[in-house]
């Protein structure tokens, strides 16, 4: 009988055994990771809606696109494919919207009072019209004098604000 052998063969045993709550904890990762509505939102306070992580990659991609879009709308060599991407637009906002009802419509109704919808419109505009704002300043600085815009288009500014 030799001790040091069952010594080692014990810590052999304890390696195997702490790789394998490894590779078990890595594949937990991994589909948290690619399934995210199968656990909760961490650090969600239990009130609100399971983040839809899998939905962040197709908006930035729809993002994305629609920049490229506006950067290179009028560029000749690409405009044939620039075009295309006015597409992504309506895609990020169908998208966007889906996220948005979903985050309100799944959140477990509140005791007391409900929320009106001057109420909703409130919270909504709070949180998307300084960055509108931000973005019209931005493209109205950056119109050069040259760029010719029709009486029509400035009559129209007021609506856009």
């Amino acid at each position: 009988h030799d001790p040091e052998g069952d010594q080692q063969r014990e810590e052999d045993v304890d390696r195997k055994d702490l790789r394998r709550e490894r590779r078990k904890q890595l594949f937990r990762r991994l589909c948290d990771y690619m399934y995210p509505l199968s656990v909760a939102a961490k650090g969600a306070k239990g009130d609100g809606a399971v983040r839809l992580d899998a939905l962040d990659a197709p908006r930035w991609v729809a993002s994305i696109q629609i920049v490229v879009y506006h950067m290179y709308e009028h560029e000749q060599p690409f405009h044939r494919y620039a075009t295309w991407f006015s597409i992504w637009t309506c895609f990020f906002f169908m998208l966007s919207g889906f996220v948005l009802a979903y985050a309100e419509l799944a959140r477990p109704p509140r005791k007391g009072r409900q929320m009106s919808m001057l109420q909703y419109l409130r919270r909504r505009l709070i949180v998307i019209y300084p960055a509108f704002l931000f973005s019209l300043i931005l493209v109205l600085a950056g119109a050069a004098p040259s760029t010719r815009r029709t009486s029509f288009e400035w009559r129209g500014l007021p609506l856009h604000i």
